[in-house]
Formats: C-alpha cells, structure tokens, sequence
C-alpha cells in the first residue's frame, strides 16, 4: 500500500512500485484519475487471486469542487466552460441541501474518460479517439457526504461511499442539481476499507521490507473458517459440505491463515481460487 501522487496515471504509480518492490506483475484494488492522489492497495503474487475482493471495499475522499464551471473531463483537465456568473444566488442553506441529497444510492452516469468498458474497451481509449462514447448509468452508494468548506464557487467535500462511485460525476451531478453546473477541482483518495491515509508510504519511499501478510489485506473480507481436512479436501478441487456457508465469495481460513477462495453451492462449499503454500503475497 503506497499514496499515490497526483499527476501521474495509477499504471506509471503501479510500474513504479514493481520497480521499487522488485515484483511484477503487480495488480490494484481500483484506479485513481492522473489529477487525483491518494491510498492505492496493490498486491503480488498469490494475492492477486483476492483482487476484486479488496477492489470492492467502501472508500472515503475528500474532494475540491467548483460551482458554475463545466469540464469535459468532469475535472481540472477540461476543457472548461461556463453556464453561468451568477453563484452568489446560491444561498449556503440551498448549497447543504442539494449535498444532502446525495446520501442513499442513486443512478450516476460514469465519465467518457473513465476504465468502465463499454463494448470490451475501456471507455477512455474510445473517448479519446474522437467518438461518442455511451456510457452506461449505473446504481452507486453515497454512505456519508458533509461539506467541510463552503465558500461559493469554492466547496471543499469529505465522501464515503460504495465501490465503483465516481466523486467526478458527483461532482457534475451536483451542478446539475443547483442549476449551475460544477467540476471536480481536487481530489484526494484517504481510505479503503480499513486502510487509512496515515498507514501509506509515499511512493518513492516503498522498499521491499514493505509487503504486509495477506492475512491483514483480507482481514476485512466475508470470510469462512475450515478444518485442515476440509482445506485439504477443498485444495484439491472437491466440493465440501460444511456446517456454515456464506452468503457470497468468502476468504477462507484455516489454522489462523488464510488459504483461498469458495463460495456457496446449495449446502456445499465449491472452491474457486487456492493459495500456493510458498508465496502468499
């Protein structure tokens, strides 16, 4: 786990920690836009098989908007344009309730320069080729928005929210509401899951003393408890009656470490990913 700097791409970010970790290929738990900083996962190795377990996580951000300019790029790249002059009709009260209103789940459309895949390819490559890229609206989860600064056309936000949230087209969507129109100015990524901003190394200081246990990277994860026998029996493939499944994918654990990945069939566990014994970063 490192923070990344804001100006580079989290594949440069990436490259450079396999560089410094002396490990490729390595893999993130969700990409952060080149003009955003903050707390990226990445895992080697074994651990890359609990990738989209940790991408799932909630995260939480703290976010520079500005009121009545629009960006093509939903951000500070642009280009930038502006509806309208007239921001000091924005009382602070109209400002907090339209914020407020975010909380909940609700439809948001993601970027055209954004990783979602539209038609196999991401929809940034396509964007930037010139076409008209529909990207499709999708249902994400605000937890918590409180606004920490609001100083029109200025508005510093702190968010928590589900995975998959773009705080970009929060930010759009936020102009949309109060009729002006806004950018995301700023942004900085400050926890996933239970990793928080004082526990990332800045990049250039990553060494390869740094790897934590997979059993810290999961600990947050569904998890299922399993006998050695049934670990045993599970590693080779076979599906395992067991006393309690859950829900979904599950972490499982056995003798205190954790040992692969099942999820639920009817009454029995069916193993989808297992740990090699001799390299569990």
């Amino acid at each position: 786990m490192f923070w990344k700097p804001a100006g580079i791409t989290s594949r440069r970010a990436v490259e450079e920690a396999e560089r410094r970790l002396g490990v490729r290929p390595l893999g993130h738990t969700g990409t952060l836009d080149p003009l955003a900083a903050g707390i990226l996962v990445v895992l080697g190795g074994e651990a890359r098989k609990f990738q989209h377990l940790i991408t799932d996580h909630d995260k939480c951000y703290e976010a520079r908007v500005v009121l009545g300019i629009e960006s093509g790029s939903e951000d500070a790249e642009g280009p930038l344009w502006c509806r309208t002059p007239r921001l000091s009709l924005h009382e602070p009260a109209a400002v907090e309730a339209a914020v407020a209103g975010f909380e909940g789940s609700y439809e948001q459309t993601p970027p055209q320069l954004s990783a979602v895949r539209v038609a196999g390819e991401r929809a940034h490559k396509r964007a930037r080729r010139g076409e008209d890229v529909a990207v499709p609206a999708r249902s994400v989860r605000i937890d918590r928005i409180e606004i920490v600064d609001c100083a029109p056309p200025l508005l510093q936000l702190r968010v928590a929210c589900g995975p998959g949230t773009y705080i970009r087209s929060l930010a759009r969507d936020l102009g949309e509401r109060l009729g002006t129109g806004a950018f995301l100015a700023g942004l900085r990524r400050t926890a996933v899951g239970t990793f928080q901003e004082a526990d990332a190394k800045p990049l250039t200081a990553l060494t390869s003393g740094d790897w934590l246990p997979l059993e810290e990277i999961v600990r947050d994860a569904p998890r299922v408890d399993v006998p050695r026998a049934t670990a045993e029996r599970l590693a080779l493939g076979q599906r395992v009656p067991h006393a309690v499944l859950p829900d979904d994918l599950a972490v499982v654990w056995c003798d205190g470490a954790v040992v692969g990945i099942a999820e639920p069939r009817g009454e029995v566990l069916q193993p989808r990913r297992w740990v090699q014994p001799d390299d569990s970063r």
